[in-house]
């Protein structure tokens, strides 16, 4: 891809995103760490975007596969789109795009519209350090199921293609 992300820089940067989210943050204060997941939400989204810039709506979609951070992305036909169920990254979750999501006959989705979705094996909106407490809290109950956490913040029907 001439101007967007190559897979395999994609692969690098999800890989740099996936180690920060297993670094100790300990140290940290609350509101740091807060900021770190949103920044790091927030490249994945980045990312997403970076990697479909010069894709063509049918392209088979990148999908990056980390430890604590997986990412989707595709450009796809806007026909094909509303009403479809896009899986997410590395088998984890789908999404179903609805009718009413957009319009596919309009045209700035002549160009057809990208999806990014990314998810993360812990909820980075939760203190890990409080979600530990509450979880030992509950040692009697049932155990939860496999972490998986699919940011709706980062699942973005991103619109039109940009050029």
């Amino acid at each position: 891809k001439a101007t967007g992300a190559s897979e395999e820089t994609g692969r690098a940067l999800a890989s740099a995103l996936d180690s920060v989210l297993g670094a100790d943050a300990s140290e940290l204060q609350h509101h740091q760490r807060d900021q770190v997941n949103a920044e790091v939400e927030e490249a994945a989204s980045d990312l997403g975007r970076g990697l479909v810039k010069d894709a063509i709506p049918g392209e088979d979609a990148a999908r990056l596969c980390g430890q604590r951070l997986s990412v989707y992305a595709g450009r796809h036909s806007p026909h094909e789109l509303v009403g479809a169920t896009v899986p997410g990254p590395c088998g984890i979750g789908s999404v179903t795009v609805s009718q009413q999501a957009f319009d596919p006959h309009h045209p700035d989705h002549a160009q057809g519209v990208d999806v990014h979705v990314s998810t993360f094996k812990r909820n980075v909106h939760v203190d890990p350090s409080e979600a530990a407490r509450a979880e030992l809290a509950h040692t009697a109950a049932p155990p939860p199921p496999p972490p998986s956490f699919t940011s709706t913040d980062a699942v973005a029907l991103a619109g039109p293609a940009q050029r």
